[in-house]
């Protein structure tokens, strides 16, 4: 049965593969996600695309809930952000020109 759904990684590497993205998913305990270089998929700690992908093909490893857990709370910490308020009404009043045209060209 692992070699069946291996065989679905490999599809999935292969469709990653032609659009210019090298991502090996690993598929046993031993193995480990091997990300692109140059490209930032997903964050810096967290590697949902390899869990995601294991888990649409049916794998999954005894490292992918603890790595999932943490990745959530990363995510959430992340989320509440900085301690200090941001006023929408000032960014807006800074790009905007004289004549109140949006300098951001829409």
């Amino acid at each position: 049965m692992l070699g069946y759904r291996r065989s679905l990684v490999r599809g999935i590497h292969l469709l990653l593969a032609v659009a210019g993205i090298s991502y090996e998913v690993a598929c046993t305990d031993d193995e480990s996600d091997k990300r692109p270089p140059h490209l930032m998929l997903e964050g810096l700690a967290d590697k949902w695309v390899g869990r995601g992908i294991r888990n649409a093909c049916g794998i999954r490893l005894t490292r992918d809930a603890e790595e999932e857990r943490e990745g959530a709370q990363q995510r959430r910490k992340e989320a509440k952000g900085s301690n200090y308020s941001y006023d929408d009404s000032e960014d807006e009043e800074r790009h905007c020109s004289e004549d109140g045209d949006s300098d951001y060209g829409f």
